[in-house]
């Protein structure tokens, strides 16, 4: 669920370093060796309420009843 860089800044959060050289994969596979599930859990919560940008108005198509 983690984007790319949202995964890198919570690492740098929990004092992880040199990560940024990883792809997504990696970095989804160190956050679940490094951080406890409940912790793992409200990051990623955190991360999707304050993420902005992701989709645009212009790409919501409205309900057509089908």
């Amino acid at each position: 669920l983690l984007w790319r860089n949202e995964a890198i800044e919570i690492l740098a959060r929990y004092g992880a370093d040199r990560v940024r050289s990883k792809n997504r994969v990696q970095l989804c596979q160190i956050l679940a060796s490094e951080l406890s599930l409940n912790s793992l859990r409200a990051e990623v919560r955190e991360s999707l309420k304050v993420r902005q940008g992701w989709r645009s108005d212009a790409q919501r198509v409205p309900y057509a009843g089908l």
